[in-house]
């Protein structure tokens, strides 16, 4: 179970090999995707963990937890 990702990575890189691909270019070009996309949706991702503690501060989420 401990080595999907490295022979995954193999995989991957043996067979971009076999299709006469530019392996390394082609992950420079999606890294550079992903940061966009990080960038992206940081903002929202950042609000709503800034939005959830302070609710969670405030104890808001304390008025609908049961009480036992």
């Amino acid at each position: 179970m401990t080595l999907i990702i490295p022979i995954f990575v193999v995989f991957t890189v043996f067979f971009g090999l076999f299709k006469k691909e530019k392996v390394f270019s082609l992950f420079c070009e999606g890294a550079k995707e992903g940061l966009r996309t990080v960038f992206s949706i940081f903002p929202s991702v950042l609000g709503l963990v800034v939005a959830v503690e302070c609710l969670s501060a405030s104890s808001f989420f304390t008025c609908f937890s049961k009480k036992k």
